[in-house]
């Protein structure tokens, strides 16, 4: 399989896109953004960089060209 492909799979992977979101919540974490957007509960913001964290490392350990497999 040529690289151009491979990475149209990965592109279509959902896993690939969970990660995403992790990194993007992560971010949001990071640079206190949350209550910029108005989301204001410690609580909420705490949860949403650990959920973020954990849908990143999925996403680093996926390997979207093995379908049997993680």
């Amino acid at each position: 399989m040529n690289g151009k492909w491979a990475l149209r799979d990965r592109l279509k992977s959902r896993v690939l896109w969970a990660a995403v979101l992790g990194c993007l919540m992560t971010v949001c974490s990071a640079f206190d953004l949350w209550p910029r957007m108005g989301i204001t509960a410690e609580g909420f913001r705490e949860i949403a960089a650990s959920v973020g964290a954990v849908l990143a490392a999925f996403g680093v350990f996926n390997d979207p060209t093995n379908r049997e497999g993680f």
